[in-house]
């Protein structure tokens, strides 16, 4: 309770401290000009690391933010590792180059920044002043300073404050961010005091709470989001204290709201301690069913309106501090998340970067045969931009389940074929930060809480499919991309590294042209030369990349032993081979040059599953005896020639055979069909 005493005390000693400071001080020389209109929105603290002013939201009828109030950002909290804390006058253009006065005072030492004791300041060319209050002796919690403002020195004159400056530890009034549910992106803070934006919840903070509640909490927000019964409940949150400093090892409880008579809950744990960056995730698994949530039936306290089939209920943090402030989260059990498929529209903005117009269709190129609509997109190997992408709103018009029900934030998934990736558009990350596939994911589920949108990539040629789930509804959308060919170029790579060969035999050996996502790039030359045991047709074998970006070299040995293939690019011109890794993008750096090693001789037993049996092969084992163990039953078996393929039959399911062999020595789990 001392906290809340010292700052009572504070508050009403700075009220009559300025009544004080109302006392003429030396009078003004006629030719001072003081500054005009003064008001509260003139007083401000400079915000420093360790200082924060207060925010508080303050409307009238009309929604309009009351900046003027006395009591709107009346109060500073400064951390006790701060001896010092600026005020500053504001007044903007028009008061600039002109006068005016600020009236600190306190119950402890201080020193101020502007010489003389009336502390007359000239604004500067913005029309701002300020003043420093640094403490002649070390912080300490509950020490408080107050500076208000005078537009003159006479008692008459204008007057504003006092804006009062409390000390207090680190740690102090901890803020609990709702930041995320783990799925979607989260949020991001800092654009207002305390406020984050950008997460998938439904926020109501300004519609349900700021105008017509006083319960919420000072940087404090509300959200709400429609979950089907029996879903698991993700959330996520950030703990700072009032200076924006992660408050490590913080316990904070998150309780189930025990007013909800009907909710059904799995075991869970209630409270955590935050992580080394101050943070914390819990995870409420609902055991309701559709049936229970269907039937239930409850009365709306602002509208008195009989509503069925959903069930409500309040998630609030708290550290469990006399001073604290925590978003309060309202989620909804609901029936069903099916939104009609007639309710969702998608709407191509832009393909490969050229806006698309009304019908979602761009023309490239004039005349004939050069002009084309909608045209295949080069895939962009680099990350250079939008060219490879296809931008797309998804709208839904009908937020409503099969009851009806309004639905709140519903999750969207969207998926892609072919290797597509999807990034998803905020306010805070624009389209264009989607240059690279590294920056979108190959899947996304997010909240959808307004027309959304998305950014669709191809990562491999021919055609990619981007699937968009709501509930059990879907759209489609689909993207035509080709490669851009040895431009794209960019690895080679060998095909089977470490294969084994029987000697006498003639073997392939593959080498793989690639692009950086692994697809395969056709008309590069390569020079393959051999070292060690065995040989190729020439001392060195020139090859070119085919239609899949591979090539083949025929390859034997007369004895056992290792022969190694290295494949060298030819001309690296007008290619990717030389470039050097990108480590924003996460991309490779090229490589030219691939080895493949050729283990002649070497025994080895592969197995499969097939149909009520497996199949074995056998390479460098003729005439010798493998066994096989499945559980007790044991089986044997001598390849008949260096490459032998051998059969065992075996019941349905699941079985872990034991090989051995010659050197052979596995173990091998496989399931029969």
């Amino acid at each position: 309770m001392r906290t809340v005493i010292r700052r009572i005390a504070a508050a009403i000693a700075a009220s009559s401290l300025l009544l004080v400071g109302l006392v003429a001080t030396t009078p003004a020389s006629a030719a001072v000009t003081w500054v005009s209109g003064l008001s509260w929105t003139n007083l401000r603290v400079l915000q420093e690391d360790g200082v924060f002013e207060k925010y508080r939201r303050e409307f009238d009828v009309n929604s309009v933010l009351q900046t003027q109030s006395d009591s709107q950002h009346s109060t500073a909290w400064v951390r006790t590792d701060r001896q010092s804390v600026t005020v500053r006058y504001v007044g903007g253009a028009s008061n600039a180059n002109k006068s005016v006065q600020f009236l600190p005072g306190g119950d402890i030492e201080f020193t101020d920044s502007i010489a003389g004791d009336d502390n007359i300041a000239l604004t500067d060319a913005q029309g701002n002043a300020s003043i420093t209050l640094t403490l002649t002796n070390p912080a300490q919690a509950e020490d408080n300073l107050y500076v208000g403002l005078r537009a003159g020195t006479a008692e008459e004159d204008p007057t504003v404050g006092n804006m009062v400056l409390l000390w207090q530890e680190p740690g102090f009034y901890p803020i609990i961010k709702l930041r995320g549910t783990w799925t979607g992106p989260q949020s991001v803070c800092g654009i207002n005091p305390h406020e984050c934006v950008d997460s998938d919840l439904d926020e109501k903070t300004w519609a349900w709470s700021v105008f017509k509640r006083d319960w919420l909490p000072e940087y404090a927000q509300v959200f709400v989001k429609s979950y089907k019964a029996g879903s698991t409940i993700y959330v996520k949150y950030s703990v700072t204290d009032i200076w924006g400093t992660p408050l490590v090892g913080k316990s904070i409880t998150l309780p189930a709201d025990p007013n909800c008579k009907i909710c059904k809950w799995g075991s869970f744990k209630g409270t955590k301690l935050t992580d080394a960056n101050g943070n914390v995730s819990f995870s409420l698994p609902n055991k309701n069913n559709v049936k229970e949530v269907g039937a239930f039936t409850s009365v709306n306290s602002d509208t008195k309106e009989k509503q069925r089939g959903f069930v409500s209920f309040n998630l609030w943090p708290t550290s469990n501090e006399l001073d604290e402030s925590a978003d309060m989260f309202w989620p909804q059990i609901v029936t069903d998340i099916n939104i009609k498929a007639t309710a969702s529209k998608l709407n191509i903005v832009s393909r490969g970067g050229i806006t698309a117009d009304a019908g979602g269709n761009v023309v490239v190129g004039a005349g004939t045969p050069e002009m084309a609509v909608n045209p295949p997109l080069a895939l962009d190997t680099k990350g250079l931009g939008l060219g490879d992408t296809n931008v797309v709103n998804l709208t839904i018009t009908y937020l409503k389940n099969s009851i009806p029900n309004v639905l709140y934030a519903p999750d969207v998934k969207v998926v892609a074929s072919n290797g597509g990736r999807i990034g998803l558009v905020t306010n805070s990350k624009a389209a264009a930060t989607f240059a690279d596939v590294s920056q979108m994911e190959s899947s996304l589920t997010f909240g959808y809480t307004y027309p959304q949108r998305l950014v669709f990539a191809c990562t491999k040629p021919g055609s990619t499919i981007f699937t968009i789930y709501t509930g059990t509804t879907k759209k489609t959308h689909e993207m035509e991309c080709v490669s851009s060919g040895k431009a794209d170029a960019r690895a080679v790579v060998a095909v089977a590294n470490g294969q084994i060969g029987v000697p006498s035999t003639a073997a392939n050996v593959q080498f793989k042209v690639t692009d950086r996502f692994g697809n395969g790039i056709a008309g590069v030359d390569l020079d393959v030369t051999s070292t060690g045991n065995g040989s190729i047709a020439t001392p060195t074998v020139r090859v070119t990349s085919n239609a899949a970006g591979l090539v083949t070299v025929p390859a034997s040995a007369t004895a056992a032993g290792a022969q190694t293939l290295t494949a060298t690019v030819v001309d690296t011109a007008g290619t990717q081979f030389a470039d050097a890794a990108n480590a924003e993008f996460k991309i490779a750096a090229g490589v030219s040059v691939a080895t493949s090693v050729l283990n002649w001789g070497t025994a080895s037993i592969e197995v499969v599953a097939a149909k009520g049996a497996a199949k074995f092969t056998s390479l460098n084992l003729k005439g010798k005896t493998v066994t096989v163990t499945d559980g007790k039953k044991k089986y044997t078996y001598k390849p008949s020639s260096a490459k032998a393929s051998n059969t065992i039959k075996l019941a349905k399911g699941s079985h872990k055979l034991v090989i051995k062999g010659g050197t052979v020595s596995k173990t091998v789990t496989i399931t029969v069909p």
